[in-house]
């Protein structure tokens, strides 16, 4: 009987401690690896639910702790990584909203086209609108062109009756506070751009510094064209002024040299003078008609050159080309200037004289070879032109040759020196030089 009850007892107390071992060591172990198990693979919501005083109590205390503190870091990492792609989202956007901008801020197409795509795709990066945009004339106050991306009509100075872009088929009556910024440089105010936007979502210092650099670039871009229209108009004036001042030095003088022959012929045939004398006069008034005919061609020429193909060299080139068909020979063109050295007056005075040398060249110098030189050694200019024909006469004055005095008054408008002179070997050297003007 003793046996038998010390038997029973040790089988009760063998079960009572298996499942005092299940309950407080198997169980608990059991749900720590499983909440292990998740958190590896990223569930960091798995919790331990055993609760006691004893180690693996703490042990899963512990765990839950660490569990909540890496759901808050890891929720943390979620925000910040969210914020900072939805930055990086918003500074790509301005990015390519600067660009295009940019870009077609630089068109050559009506200040509408322009802006109004800007405008718009402005409200779709930034919870702004309408835009509107006011422009005036330079450094005046009196606005000339108002474009906004919300209109109910079509503006009465519409470009394009085919585009609807900035119409729309209601207002927004909601109400906006009003962000203006002025379209300016240093040099002139061209209009505001003004930006609406809800009073509970005012724009923050990045998109009011994004509003800023693109009201920045659409006053570069207005004053470059304002430069260039008044650069355009001031080249403009001072090709004028050269045509006047070919004319004043050239036919002008002629045509006063006739009008003071005419005079002499009247008061001639007034005094009844002699057939001889008249002969004189009219001969002196077929070589001036002549020379003025002349020189008429030659400016025709010149400014038909400087107008089809700007610059110097390709006048020259063309001048070369029309001389050396006149001659039946190559004309060699040695060209050295750098660019933009002379001004367009510098340029004219330059080619009419190389023009004056040639025809010389065609009627007087019996010549098989010629050559033209524009070189500007250590920053003075040197224009020569060369023949090998048969030289100047050492018995005839040259002092008053028409030809002569209208090259050395272009060489004294440059404040340069003219000097024309036999070479050795033979023929004739033309040669000027001068100090051009700082452009």
């Amino acid at each position: 009987l003793v046996q038998g009850i010390s038997l029973f007892m040790t089988i009760l107390i063998i079960f009572i401690a298996m499942y005092d071992i299940k309950s407080n060591v198997v169980e608990p172990l059991a749900q720590l690896l499983d909440a292990a198990k998740q958190a590896g693979q990223g569930k960091l919501d798995a919790r331990v639910y055993y609760q006691s005083d004893d180690e693996l109590g703490l042990l899963g205390t512990t765990f839950n702790h660490m569990a909540e503190e890496l759901s808050k870091t890891y929720t943390d990492l979620e925000n910040r990584v969210q914020k900072k792609t939805a930055q990086l989202r918003y500074t790509n956007e301005s990015l390519q909203l600067l660009y295009e901008a940019t870009r077609r801020f630089n068109r050559d197409e009506d200040i509408c086209r322009r802006l109004m795509p800007v405008m718009q795709k402005l409200e779709e990066v930034i919870p702004v609108g309408p835009v509107r945009v006011t422009l005036c004339e330079p450094n005046q106050r009196s606005s000339y062109r108002t474009l906004t991306t919300q209109s109910l009509e079509r503006p009465a100075d519409c470009a394009n009756q085919a585009c609807n872009d900035c119409l729309v088929t209601r207002m927004d009556n909601k109400i906006h506070d009003t962000l203006s910024i002025p379209i300016q440089t240093r040099e002139a105010y061209f209009g505001e751009f003004e930006v609406e936007f809800g009073p509970d979502s005012p724009p923050n210092n990045e998109q009011i510094r994004l509003l800023t650099t693109l009201v920045e670039n659409l006053g570069t871009v207005l004053s470059l064209e304002l430069k260039a229209e008044k650069e355009q108009q001031m080249s403009l004036m001072e090709e004028r002024a050269v045509i006047a001042r070919e004319l004043h030095d050239s036919l002008a003088q002629s045509l006063s040299y006739l009008k003071m022959q005419v005079s002499r012929l009247q008061i001639l045939r007034n005094k009844q003078a002699s057939e001889e004398q008249i002969d004189d006069v009219t001969n002196e008034l077929k070589e001036g008609l002549n020379n003025a005919y002349r020189q008429l061609r030659e400016l025709l020429t010149t400014f038909r050159l400087t107008l089809d193909q700007p610059g110097l060299k390709p006048a020259l080139e063309a001048t070369i080309k029309e001389f050396s068909e006149r001659l039946n020979i190559d004309i060699g063109l040695k060209y050295g200037l750098r660019h933009q050295s002379l001004s367009p007056n510098e340029e004219v005075h330059v080619l009419q004289l190389v023009r004056e040398a040639l025809a010389n060249v065609v009627k007087h110098s019996e010549a098989s070879d010629v050559s033209v030189r524009v070189m500007q050694p250590n920053g003075e200019v040197e224009v020569s032109i060369e023949d090998n024909g048969i030289g100047l006469p050492d018995d005839k004055d040259l002092t008053n040759h028409y030809g002569l005095v209208i090259m050395r008054d272009r060489a004294s408008t440059l404040n340069g020196n003219l000097s024309v002179q036999n070479r050795s070997e033979g023929g004739v050297q033309v040669l000027m030089r001068f100090h051009p003007k700082q452009r």
